[in-house]
């Protein structure tokens, strides 16, 4: 978060110079993403390393309910993006909910998919891995401790209360995320070996911002770094793009998902 804060406020101040991060305050500096921060959930939670409130309740697994005088964060965030999404016809481009994680290594991205969800409501659906696959696919590229082979867009029973479900079923985002960071450190790239730091951790925040603005010029032009195409992996975008399955797909186990997806959106606008 803190990185997030610091690159908006240094991208304020060197908005009009000619610079590396140029394009990034094109796009978060100016009317084309509107950001809203919310405070902790768990007030304690940073102090004594634990997933509950003062309430002694679990804070992220209130979203889908919560109260408005037990959980008055929760509610008021959940009612500013209703407001923004209703009444203001401005909807949520993305919602990302950041946590630590305590068993897995490096920085990585847990999403929602029709075609990964427990429902069979939703499985009847069609897809579009195209919304919730192409953040995760940058931030792969931005981003030295990320990765994206442990990403999963799987929807849990379970886990149909927390911020990025209720988000994504309730209020219609398709991007709606939880990003996760180790505690552990990283295993991987010039970070291997390597706890993650509070300059790492910033540098991640610098990165989603990046990010962030690729994939607005994506939206706005749909257009692909041409680099991936003569790489044996891909991301699952390209799979669906190009109706095809690539060998090292990062979700090879889930590849047919991605061509079901392809035929019902097929069959749809044929009919």
């Amino acid at each position: 978060m803190k990185g997030i804060f610091s690159l908006k406020s240094q991208l304020i101040s060197s908005f009009e110079q000619s610079n590396p991060i140029q394009r990034i305050a094109n796009v978060l500096c100016t009317a084309r993403f509107q950001q809203y921060k919310q405070p902790t959930t768990r007030e304690r939670s940073w102090r004594s390393s634990n997933r509950y409130g003062l309430t002694n309740e679990d804070l992220n697994r209130r979203w889908s309910n919560p109260n408005r005088v037990l959980h008055p964060v929760i509610y008021h965030a959940k009612g500013l993006m209703e407001y923004c999404s209703r009444v203001l016809h401005r909807p949520i481009h993305v919602f990302v909910d950041y946590h630590g994680h305590s068993r897995r290594k490096n920085v990585f991205l847990f999403g929602c998919s029709r075609s990964g969800s427990w429902s069979a409501a939703d499985r009847d659906k069609p897809d579009q891995p195209a919304q919730y696959l192409m953040l995760p696919r940058l931030m792969q590229k931005t981003s030295p401790a990320f990765a994206l082979p442990l990403c999963s867009f799987k929807v849990e029973r379970n886990k149909e209360s927390t911020a990025r479900v209720a988000i994504w079923r309730q209020l219609g985002v398709a991007r709606s995320y939880t990003m996760e960071s180790s505690f552990c450190g990283c295993d991987q790239g010039p970070l291997a070996g390597l706890h993650l730091d509070t300059v790492h951790l910033r540098n991640v925040g610098r990165d989603f911002c990046q990010a962030l603005a690729f994939l607005k010029d994506i939206n706005d032009n749909w257009i692909l770094d041409k680099s991936t195409n003569n790489q044996e992996d891909c991301c699952p975008l390209e799979c669906v793009r190009k109706k095809c399955i690539r060998p090292k797909c990062i979700q090879d186990k889930h590849a047919s998902q991605h061509i079901n997806a392809i035929r019902r959106n097929s069959m749809i606008a044929g009919n």
